[in-house]
């Protein structure tokens, strides 16, 4: 996202709109970059993989770009 608003917001609203897929989740902003730009990505941390899978599969449903990561 280009701003810290946007991505946090868009997290706000994942979590509200699937509360039970993320209740295990804890929202993150984290800076980076995009083809050189500032970017601002948002993320659910503290999910096991599963719980990860399974909720990136429901946003998805709905629209949401989502992937999960292991870290």
């Amino acid at each position: 996202y280009a701003t810290r608003n946007q991505a946090e917001r868009q997290l706000l609203v994942a979590a509200l709109q699937d509360a039970e897929a993320l209740g295990g989740g804890k929202r993150q902003v984290v800076p980076g970059t995009d083809d050189g730009r500032p970017v601002f990505k948002a993320r659910f941390v503290g999910l096991s993989q599963n719980a990860a899978e399974r909720a990136c599969a429901r946003l998805s449903a709905r629209s949401f770009a989502c992937r999960t990561l292991v870290q």
